[in-house]
């Protein structure tokens, strides 16, 4: 791409003009900004670097975006595991305190049942008591 600047021959300083006839100007064809921006040669490297280092940084940003993303994805996993994990405990707690309930009643029953079988054993009981306790 090529610009067309205009030089005027009477004045010491170049105009940009479109409004005077192009009969009393020469013209002059030169390429356009290329990869130094319209800066010199030395100028290129500074946009270059700082062109880069905004990638860098535009990349960084993104992955730290990613990255929080999926810690607030593995953090709503997390309590939702710790959660259902709390409920199954609490399921297996009520289940343990049954049977250990139903053990304490079956002891009891055993226990009853033996103090019954030990007073049919003995019918007679009253009558091997001391003469004290009578």
């Amino acid at each position: 791409m090529y610009a067309t600047v205009l030089f005027c021959a009477e004045l010491s300083h170049m105009m940009l003009t479109f409004l005077l006839p192009l009969k009393d100007y020469k013209t002059r064809s030169f390429p356009g900004s290329g990869s130094s921006a319209g800066a010199g040669s030395g100028e290129f490297h500074v946009y270059r670097h700082l062109r880069r280092r905004e990638y860098q940084r535009q990349d960084y940003m993104d992955a730290m975006a990613e990255k929080q993303k999926l810690d607030a994805e593995f953090q709503k996993r997390l309590e939702k595991n710790k959660i259902a994990a709390e409920e199954q405990t609490a399921k297996r707690r009520k289940k343990r305190q049954k049977l250990k309930e139903k053990k304490l009643m079956a002891k009891k029953m055993k226990l009853e049942q033996k103090k019954q079988k030990e007073g049919e054993e003995c019918p007679h009981f009253s009558q091997y008591q001391s003469p004290l306790l009578r």
